[in-house]
């Protein structure tokens, strides 16, 4: 059995995070959140998980 994939309904790996992601979830892996806040998260989209000790990003906070 073949399993076509046809436009569109790829499934890319993210840059930032290593999650595959579809046309559904574009936004959260692409679109850079503007936090403003760490040097390490500018820019970064929502997927992005910092690893800076002292991040104070809502979105990007270190959870390690």
């Amino acid at each position: 059995m073949n399993q076509q994939t046809t436009p569109g309904q790829e499934r890319l790996p993210c840059l930032y995070c290593g999650e595959r992601y579809g046309p559904d979830d574009v936004a959260r892996h692409t679109e850079p959140v503007h936090c403003g806040r760490c040097i390490t998260c500018v820019g970064k989209p929502e997927c992005f998980e910092c690893r800076l000790m002292y991040c104070v990003c809502d979105v990007h906070r270190y959870r390690g």
